[in-house]
């Protein structure tokens, strides 16, 4: 790692007291020395010229999208972003405690300009983003259920930020205190509420924009950054002048290059025109503190990749690829056991390698090896961005320790663990037998006894957002680890090419592991064959939100202890708020004994046809004992054979909905128990994606709603991140929000005219009683209220309103009339959150007349819209709006009148002279933060 070494840091420090005294700014932090804040990320944007940037910390070339625009900066050159399709992606940032600062030049306030964005376009949740608007600068963030931490609205005051001249801008965060600076002057804080959790964010982060829902940039700023920079805590106010004045660091460690078309081993490698060439002169040297081995793009080596030494905390060994084009290739060739190698060594990243491993024949073989032996502590084991395909390991015999990514604790005489294991981003296919395993020697505890000592737990392991597909047995095992996370990973295909049994994703001997917005599907095999696993020794893990479809073994294996004295057992694990669609053989497996084991507000779905039991003990020899109870789920099984068998275990029963076929065996002893139609939106409807559940949600009307038992510790929120209480009836089934129901849409044409149709028999919405006033200062009806009414026919849908406003102001023109009096409306496919991307549309009264602006669209272009009848007028002495649009259906592309069913959001805006004033809206998710679930379903009659 980089550190910041200021030249004048000194003098700063040593006047920050006095400084602190007489301007109220904050001192220095006190740190082990004066070597400054860690620097993450930092682009100069210097090059002039090309289609690439250098990040200076990792000396990655990152792409820039669009075509870029090269011009004189604050220091030195800048990125001109053209407001359209400029952007660079960035790693991802430690949201815990951050800095992110940069100079910008805005050219243009049109609708929301991004300094850099993490959300989406459309969506509320992920949001981690930085703009500019109408001259002042916001931050806003949300975790994946859209909450947003109390922390909106959160700007610097009007007029703030000038266009076409340099502001330097930074946002901070220390614990829940969140401060805006300009020019290195403190100008907001606030302090946010709740506990923020802001982990897992699968959204690219951008400088320049934010995410279109299709994918690209969207709300791309339209002017000049320089000088962005990332650090990993929350800087003082006299640190943050000296970022604004251009303070460089000095690296603390050495780069070396290597290249294998064109280096030459003989070379220093200190720079890419001395570049080496060979793994051998890499593997023979040993690396310090801070130094960085980069591997040029579109090399290919065939060996292994060993190199020697350890980094240090704060200062790792960074392994990366520099220069334009694929990541560099290693193949083992099955001339080495792994492709990539450490042995008792730490504080090492490796990041953006594609690895392979193909032997003559299989035996034992992977690519990534980790290994520490008889060392105490392995810190900072970091692997990111990997591609791990073809490595054709043993898959005749069980061999764990074959496939892609092995990292294990060996030895016997020193108990040995590994500390801040991450394992983030990576892909793996074809790759045989295991995914992911880590494993120790010290794991001896109770029935365990086949290790080196006693169980020693992995602290701080993370397994993020990685996807698999075709690993011959397991996807991921996490073994003797305490507290580990694994989260957002995608599991296909698995044990597709091996024997014994394995499952998608789960851990052994493990304590305390959170599983969580995990997807495993197609697990072969009923040798297991499961997507989830909670198993031998592992208390007190949870397996929540998970979305496990079409895999042969079933849902969740529960395996407790087995053999040993009879009497231990393994002790309160946690199944919620998950979904199961269309798993087959057993949807819960369970084995040995299990201690207070929760398994509740879980919706399970069969389809017709299949097979598959709800509860089954496959194992004779060790039935399930102790206790286990099952609340609040939603079994609905429209096959056959649903038994429940608890074994020699004590199972309970409450508040469960048993809907379609039943079996002789379903639980009676069940006292709020439902046989009627939970009224879920479409089961049986889901794809491959967590996204595409939303057919698990429940219909207004459903007996489902506000009916379980309450259960306490129970997460705070449901597979959607709506908020569950701990002590108020929840709803039943992993949904846990309001009932869903389509406002109907008729089948009218009208004429675009200036004058309302007569539309006393088509159903209307009354914004005075049916919408959300968001506005300061409301006066009631008088000061904003009004009817609006939804029609269509086979070539258009139309809208008319008449809109009850007192004072009429709209001073703005295309895409910023959502500033003065005016209607927006936005349309998205599906029921409300089924599709990710809105089509967004305003109209307004301008002073050139009607004007209808599309702000985003999936199909179609944002801009003015003259594909269209639009009439609006105005009636002063009435205070009345009359709005009439025409919209042809092609204009909200990919809807269309097959679809019948689709989501809608629509608010008025109010503008009395003053600016926007605030809004009333129907549904949701268009006049504060973007996010289609808050709309609500139409339905075409």
């Amino acid at each position: 790692m980089r550190r910041w070494r200021s030249k004048i840091l000194s003098l700063l420090l040593a006047a920050s007291m006095s400084v602190t005294l007489l301007a109220g700014m904050s001192a220095a932090p006190d740190r082990a020395s004066a070597d400054g804040p860690v620097l993450r990320q930092s682009y100069t944007f210097d090059e002039g010229s090309g289609s690439s940037t250098e990040e200076r910390v990792s000396g990655q070339a990152r792409t820039i999208t669009g075509t870029p625009a090269w011009v004189s900066g604050k220091e030195g050159n800048a990125l001109d972003f053209d407001g359209v399709s400029t952007s660079v992606v960035l790693d991802s940032v430690n949201k815990e405690a951050f800095t992110i600062a940069a100079w910008i030049k805005p050219h243009s306030y049109t609708y929301n300009h991004f300094v850099f964005g993490q959300g989406v376009s459309g969506e509320q949740e992920y949001m981690f983003n930085l703009w500019v608007n109408g001259g002042k600068l916001f931050f806003l963030l949300s975790d994946e259920s859209g909450n947003g931490f109390g922390l909106w609205p959160f700007s610097t005051a009007e007029n703030s930020i000038p266009l076409n001249d340099w502001t330097h801008v930074a946002v901070s965060r220390s614990g829940n205190l969140f401060k805006l600076y300009l020019n290195g002057v403190l100008a907001a804080s606030k302090t946010a509420s709740g506990n923020l959790d802001l982990s897992g964010n699968p959204n690219p982060l951008r400088i320049g924009a934010q995410n279109a829902s299709g994918g690209g940039p969207m709300g791309v700023f339209d002017g000049l950054i320089d000088e962005f920079n990332v650090f990993e805590e929350a800087l003082t106010d006299v640190e943050i002048i000296m970022v604004m004045e251009g303070e460089d660091f000095v690296e603390a460690g050495t780069d070396y290059y290597v290249d294998a078309a064109n280096g030459n081993d003989a070379n220093t490698g200190t720079s890419a025109g001395t570049a080496w060439a060979s793994l051998a002169k890499v593997n023979a040297t040993t690396f310090q503190p801070g130094d960085r081995l980069l591997l040029k793009s579109g090399s290919v080596w065939t060996g292994q990749l060993w190199p020697k030494g350890s980094g240090s905390s704060g200062s790792p060994i960074i392994v990366d690829k520099y220069g334009e084009g694929n990541k560099p290739v290693i193949h083992g060739a099955g001339q080495y056991q792994e492709t990539v190698k450490l042995y008792n060594q730490q504080y090492w990243e490796i990041n953006n390698l594609e690895l392979t491993n193909t032997g003559a024949s299989r035996t034992t073989r992977r690519a990534v090896w980790i290994e520490a032996q008889d060392i105490g502590v392995a810190n900072h084991i970091h692997l990111k961005n990997l591609d791990i395909r073809d490595v054709n390991g043993q898959t005749a015999v069980q061999d764990l320790e074959s496939g892609g990514i092995i990292v294990r604790v060996t030895g016997h005489t020193t108990p040995t663990k590994f500390h801040d294991l991450l394992i983030q981003d990576n892909t793996f296919t074809d790759v045989d037998s295991t995914g992911v395993f880590i494993r120790s020697n010290w794991r001896n505890r109770l029935t365990r006894t086949d290790g080196s000592g006693a169980w020693l737990g992995f602290t701080g392991v993370v397994l993020r957002s990685n996807s698999f597909n075709r690993t011959g047995g397991d996807a991921i095992i996490v073994c003797e680890s305490d507290a580990p996370l694994i989260e957002y990973n995608v599991a296909a295909n698995s044990y597709y090419d091996s024997v014994g049994y394995h499952a998608a994703i789960w851990g052994i001997n493990t304590d305390n592991a959170v599983f969580q917005y995990n997807e495993a599907y197609l697990t072969r095999n009923t040798m297991d064959g499961m997507g989830f696993d909670i198993d031998e020794l592992s208390s007190n893990s949870i397996m929540q939100y998970n979305y496990s479809h079409d895999n042969e073994g079933g849902f969740m294996l529960l395996v407790g202890q087995r053999g040993g004295n009879g009497v231990d057992y393994d002790q309160d694990s946690v199944v919620r708020y998950n979904i199961s669609e269309n798993d087959e053989l057993a949807l819960i497996q369970a084995v040995g004994r299990v201690q207070n084991y929760q398994v509740y507000n879980n919706t399970f779905y069969t389809a017709p046809g299949m097979n598959v039991r709800f509860l089954m003990a496959p194992d004779g020899n060790n039935l399930p004992q102790g206790t286990m109870s099952f609340k609040n789920n939603i079994i609905y099984n429209l096959g056959t054979n649903m038994t429940y068998y608890c074994g020699n275990a004590t199972c309970t029963y409450d508040g469960n909905i048993y809907y379609g076929n039943h079996d002789a065996s379903e639980p009676t002893n069940d006292p709020n128990k439902l046989t009627t139609d939970p009224m879920l939106l479409d089961p049986g409807s889901g794809g491959t994606g967590r996204h595409t559940v939303f057919g698990y949600k429940l219909a207004a009307g459903s007996p489902a709603l506000g009916s379980g038992v309450p259960i306490a510790n129970n997460g705070g929120k449901d597979y959607w991140g709506n908020p569950i209480s701990s002590s108020a009836a929840p709803n039943r089934g992993a949904y846990g929000g309001p009932g869903l129901a389509g406002a109907p849409i008729a089948a009218r044409t009208i004429t675009v005219d200036g004058t309302l149709d007569n539309l006393s028999s088509v159903p209307g919405i009354d914004l005075g009683t049916q919408g959300t006033v968001v506005m300061s200062g409301y006066g009631g009806t008088s000061d904003l209220s009004g009817m609006v009414w939804l029609t269509w026919d086979a070539n258009h849908l139309y809208l008319s309103a008449k809109i009850k406003d007192d004072t009429f102001h709209q001073p703005e023109s295309g895409g910023n009339i959502w500033l003065g009096d005016s209607i927006q409306f936005a349309v998205s496919p599906g029921l409300p959150g089924q599709h990710a991307g809105m089509i967004e549309f305003g109209m307004a009264l301008t002073s050139s007349g009607p004007q209808l602006y599309r702000w985003s669209g999936i199909n179609n272009a944002s801009g003015t819209v003259t594909n269209r009848q639009l009439s609006i007028t105005r009636n002063a002495s009435a205070n009345e709006t009359v709005y009439e649009l025409a919209l042809p259906w092609a204009e909200l592309s990919p809807i269309t009148t097959a679809d019948q069913t689709f989501s809608l959001s629509l608010l008025a805006n109010d503008n009395d002279g003053s600016g926007r004033k605030g809004w009333i809206e129907w549904g949701g998710g268009i006049g504060g933060s973007k996010n289609t679930a808050l709309f609500h379903p139409v339905t075409l009659q």
